[in-house]
């Protein structure tokens, strides 16, 4: 499971390899045997919890045969992982990296989203309007984590 180091008061914005090498019991110097910068560390830390987010992801999706009720699974999920991880998970979204120079977190990110957009391209007749249910579910989970567990995707059963 990935652990985040830079967890703490001022979060991973306010924290220095300094910091994150005094939290994890090494040198100073310990963190640049692996990674060049801070936002080098970082970006290892948001690939890696981009990855297990999507193991969480799919392994409640899997479960489910039924598209509608592979998006709620997905949406209990994602409500779930940000609470038993949340400070991976709010790393995921706060890190402020610059995505050109770690392009592999695009790609990661775009494969997060493929997990939720397949079974939203069951139900949509086009790609466009399954992007905006595949969206509107990973919204709903982030701002009402409660509606996730009280079954909000009844909506998406409907068709179309």
């Amino acid at each position: 499971m990935v652990q985040n180091p830079l967890a703490g008061p001022a979060g991973a914005g306010g924290c220095t390899l300094a910091e994150v090498s005094r939290r994890a019991g090494v040198s100073v110097a310990a963190p640049y045997k692996h990674f060049a910068d801070r936002d080098a560390l970082l970006a290892a830390l948001v690939q890696k919890g981009y990855a297990e987010q999507g193991e969480r992801f799919r392994a409640a999706m899997r479960r489910k045969p039924d598209p509608a009720d592979q998006l709620a699974a997905f949406a209990q999920a994602y409500v779930q992982f940000a609470a038993d991880r949340r400070p991976v998970f709010e790393l995921t979204f706060t890190a402020g990296l610059d995505k050109a120079r770690y392009p592999e977190l695009i790609e990661a990110g775009a494969g997060l989203f493929e997990v939720i957009f397949e079974p939203a391209r069951q139900l949509r007749p086009t790609d466009q309007e399954a992007r905006k249910l595949a969206l509107a579910v990973t919204a709903t989970a982030t701002v009402s984590p409660s509606s996730c567990s009280k079954g909000f995707c009844s909506a998406v059963h409907s068709r179309p």
